[in-house]
């Protein structure tokens, strides 16, 4: 058995789609749009206040969230696409250096086999005549108007369209959206923009009919907008070329021989900036005859002038403002000077020191899309003065300047991007294939490694029981163990700082005993502690031996960050043997808790706060297996223990709330409510008793501590990956398909095709139902059915019973407030801790966050007594009137709502609870 073929688990061989469409660039590309730029926006232009929010919230949610998590989220959904995506991407930039038409022949070839799709076809938008153009897949060229279709409103939106029935869309226009000489029906289409500029689609690439399913997935979404991204800007460079040729040869007759000789110069180089800096001022002094050139770049982050190349001169950097040059830089005028020591903007700095004396000066700005990015400086000329004649031909000059250095800057970010992707999708690819503890560190600590140019690595894991270190992954050697303040690692432990140590002969600390086990010379170290998250190390990273140089704080920076990413597998340190060794039978049965710990755990006053987590583990697996699951569905018991391992490691541990502490929490109450409700005996099936368990205990894994509605607002990476709402709910099941496609944690080998199917289609409605903006609805809808007449349910019918699974799975998630008073306390403060940092992100981004999220105006009772009135009551009196057995919750509920409202300690009725005052609330109650 092995996970169904779902939106999020559809990998694997594809049958080879046909042919895609090429379509040569001189038979299409009449016009070339004149407001072309450098991004590659996905959605309809913004306006600029909002693009700039946009920026500011982006930039700063991204330093809120860890690069691991939400990477973790887009290698899950395109993990068996990466090498497709990215040999794909490889073959396309090798096709561009031979031309466009070779270019979109693998463009159009390959990217039907990376998505499974029937064919690609490549559309090109001219903006001047308002039309797309395509040719068919006969090669003959057509055209038509560009705002009636379904591909002309992703070229006019920017926005990617995905369709499972493209014809019954209104937009449909079969003239258009589908390729009639293949003489094929159309079903399904993902379109997607290539844009140049804020909102400037210069073409759109359709992949038609998804092979195998009915509709593409998200996984095929972003392999397109990978493809799309990479390939936007080499277009974007050759079509800029044309259009500078064509002005080339319209404009100034006079200077057209050396014009277009410059231009097909610049056009042909190979985007080296610096050959194209020199070509630029070489063409310079011989177009308008002078004697010497410069070109400065605008570096606006450190607001100078960078000279990149100066003629006759040696290199500098200027203050942005100063001379002739920062004149032009900020005004974005040109400037004629024939007496330049009578102008008071002269710097006359250079002449001093060199002795050369400037007579006249022609200076222009180079723009791109209205922004100066550099500027050219021409100084005495070779006859005469600077003229007007001059003038205008040097502007021409300068736009052929600009689109060159902007090329150079494009071709460099898609260099950098490829780069960056290339060893980001490696190293995650490992990661996420690495099914092991072991495996894990070491893709992390291997990849640290590389980036840092170290010739070996090591990990040492602190033993505070026995005051000692251990290696848990050293290059070249076995396990080996040292007392815990020897050696560099021991100061690290020590210190709790990271160390940097060019020479270990002269630092008193290096532990030589290692280098003679291991009969390796060890010359330098640069090694960091790794902290858990009460601030205590629990790990040191090494470096060992520099290839090249000496370690800088650039890789002090990169270390500290690998070793943040192994502390959160080292974080699991607790959970002891399972850890070490491939769980066994036997380990399984000395998971079992005590006869006292089993009644207790029956029972609502049961408190998980002074277990471990491996204590935890042992008692999910023990529910598991008090419920007849094992045996009825022949669950192997070692991959049951290792999956409830495996769940557990998911569940991040520096948020407040949502834990597997919480994970815990909730399926202990679906336990309760399964046995005391007697629900497998009047309702659900033992396959839906199974459903339930694995939701409960899967059902917020990897949870980032925000809401789907900051998610969404922040346009964090979640938010954009999972458009269409719940997302973290689809974040959480994408975590556990990706969990259970491991045969380790394969719990269902023993179910039949049939149960699989059933158990995996329930499983993702039921953690579906988790979203708290549907629970509302449910409520209403379990209400209008059974609340006065449970006789009506039918056992036969599968919506009623998943309806009922729906509401036990919300009845469970919000179940900490019908426990006793002391043990709902703990969790309200922990939630109220969660949202209020959640508060102060949004405020951090200039977002004013509702209510409840406001420490500075929500106390923690008026939290819970405005849930408890508004949610709880309601929903616990449904689950009392059908399940009565099942009263005592409500019951807790209402003595619960009691306490809230006359809390043990008096709050100042004028203002909020701080957060000194809810810990006090918290010690208060162990009165009770």
């Amino acid at each position: 058995w092995k996970p169904p073929d779902t939106p999020m688990d559809r990998l694997g061989a594809r049958k080879p789609p046909a042919h895609g469409r090429s379509t040569p660039i001189s038979s299409i590309l009449t016009h070339v749009p004149a407001n072309m730029g450098a991004d590659s926006p996905l959605v309809a232009t913004p306006s600029a206040k909002e693009l700039k929010e946009r920026r500011k919230i982006r930039s700063a949610t991204t330093r809120q969230f860890e690069v691991g998590s939400a990477v973790t989220a887009l290698a899950t959904q395109a993990s068996g696409q990466h090498s497709g995506v990215l040999e794909m991407l490889f073959n396309c930039l090798e096709a561009y250096h031979k031309g466009l038409d070779p270019l979109f022949t693998v463009l159009t070839s390959s990217l039907p086999t990376v998505v499974a799709a029937e064919y690609c076809t490549l559309f090109f938008v001219d903006k001047e005549k308002s039309e797309l153009n395509w040719s068919d897949s006969n090669g003959e060229s057509q055209n038509h108007k560009l705002a009636i279709s379904l591909v002309g409103y992703c070229a006019t939106s920017g926005e990617y369209i995905n369709l499972r029935d493209v014809v019954s869309d209104k937009r449909f226009n079969k003239a258009v959206d589908i390729d009639a000489s293949r003489g094929k029906a159309i079903k399904s289409a993902l379109m997607i923009p290539l844009c140049c500029g804020e909102g400037s689609s210069i073409a759109v690439i359709e992949v038609v009919n998804k092979q195998g399913a009915e509709s593409f997935t998200d996984e095929d979404l972003i392999a397109m907008r990978l493809v799309a991204r990479a390939v936007s800007p080499l277009i974007q460079r050759e079509l800029s070329n044309q259009q500078t040729l064509q002005e080339t040869k319209n404009t100034y007759v006079s200077h057209a021989n050396e014009l277009l000789d410059f231009a097909m110069t610049v056009s042909s180089e190979d985007l080296d900036l610096e050959r194209v800096e020199n070509a630029i001022l070489n063409s310079a002094k011989t177009v308008l005859g002078a004697e010497r050139c410069s070109l400065f770049l605008v570096n606006k982050e450190a607001q100078e002038l960078e000279s990149r190349v100066a003629t006759g001169a040696t290199r500098l950097t200027l203050p942005l403002q100063q001379g002739i040059a920062g004149a032009v830089a900020t005004s974005g005028e040109i400037i004629i000077c024939n007496e330049p020591y009578e102008d008071p903007r002269f710097d006359i700095t250079m002449d001093s020191m060199t002795g050369f004396h400037t007579r006249n000066i022609l200076c222009i700005p180079l723009k791109w899309q209205n922004a100066v990015i550099g500027v050219t400086q021409l100084i005495n000329k070779d006859e005469g003065e600077f003229n007007a004649e001059d003038k205008e031909t040097f502007k021409l000059f300068s736009n052929i300047c600009s689109i060159a250095l902007h090329n150079c800057m494009l071709y460099a970010d898609a260099r950098e991007a490829r780069k960056q992707a290339t060893t980001l999708l490696q190293f995650l690819t490992k990661q996420m294939s690495a099914s092991m503890y072991k495996e894990a560190l070491t893709n992390v600590m291997t990849t640290a490694k590389g980036l840092i140019g170290a010739d070996r690595c090591s990990l040492f894991v602190v033993d505070r029981k026995k005051k000692e270190l251990r290696t848990r992954h050293a290059d070249g050697l076995k396990e080996i163990r040292f007392p815990m303040k020897v050696g560099i690692a021991g100061q690290c432990v020590s210190s709790g700082k990271p160390i940097c140590c060019d020479d270990v002969s002269l630092n008193p600390h290096f532990y030589y005993a290692v280098d003679e086990q291991s009969k390796y010379k060890t010359t330098s170290v640069l090694a960091a502690p790794i902290m858990d998250g009460r601030g205590e190390v629990v790990a040191v990273a090494e470096m060992i031996n520099k290839l090249k140089g000496t370690f800088t704080q650039a890789d002090l920076e990169v270390l500290a960050t690998f070793a943040t990413m192994a502390g959160k597998y080292l974080s699991w340190e607790e959970i002891g043997p399972i850890l070490l060794d491939n769980p066994t039978p036997e380990m399984f049965e000395k998971q079992k808790p005590t006869p006292a710990v089993q009644e207790s755990l029956r029972t609502w006053d049961f408190s998980l706060w002074s277990c471990t987590t491996e204590d935890l583990i042992g008692l999910v697996v023990y529910m598991f297996d008090a419920l007849g699951l094992v045996d009825e569905f022949k669950i192997p018991k070692e991959k049951l223990l290792k999956f409830v391992w495996s769940v557990a490691r998911s569940y991040k541990k520096d948020v407040p709330y949502h834990t597997f502490y919480h994970a815990f929490d909730v399926t202990h109450a679906m336990f309760l409510y399964i046995i005391q409700g007697k629900i497998r005996e009047k309702y659900l099936t033992s396959l839906d008793v199974f459903t339930l368990m694995i939701s409960a205990i899967c059902h917020d894994m990897n949870h980032q501590g925000y809401t789907n509605s900051f998610l969404e607002k922040a346009n964090t990476p979640f938010g954009m990956l999972y458009k269409n709402g719940a997302i973290m709910e689809h974040h959480h099941i994408s975590i556990m398909l990706s969990l259970m496609s491991d045969s380790e944690n394969n719990i269902f080998e023993g179910l039949t095709e049939a149960q699989a199917r059933e158990i995996w289609q329930d499983i993702i409605s039921v953690i579906l139902a988790t979203d708290a903006s549907h629970h509302m609805t449910q409520m209403s809808r379990f209400k209008d059915e059974f609340a006065d007449n449970r006789s009506g349910f039918d056992t036969k019918k599968k919506k009623h019973r998943r309806l009922l699974m729906a509401m036990l799975i919300s009845w469970a998630d919000t179940s900490n407030i019908v426990r006793p008073f002391k043990i709902a306390h703990k969790w309200a403060a922990l939630i109220a801790q969660e949202f209020f940092a959640e508060g102060d992100t949004e405020k951090s981004l200039g977002i004013t966050p509702p209510a409840i999220f406001d420490r500075e105006k929500m106390a923690l009772s008026d939290m819970q007594i405005g849930f408890i009135r508004n949610v709880g009551i309601p929903s616990y009196t449904l689950l009392r009137n059908f399940l009565p057995s099942l009263g005592g919750c409500l019951k807790q509920l209402q003595e619960n709502l009691v306490l809230w409202e006359n809390p043990p300690v008096e709050r100042p009725p004028s203002s909020a609870a701080s957060e000194s005052d809810q810990l006090v609330l918290c010690e208060s109650v162990d009165e009770y």
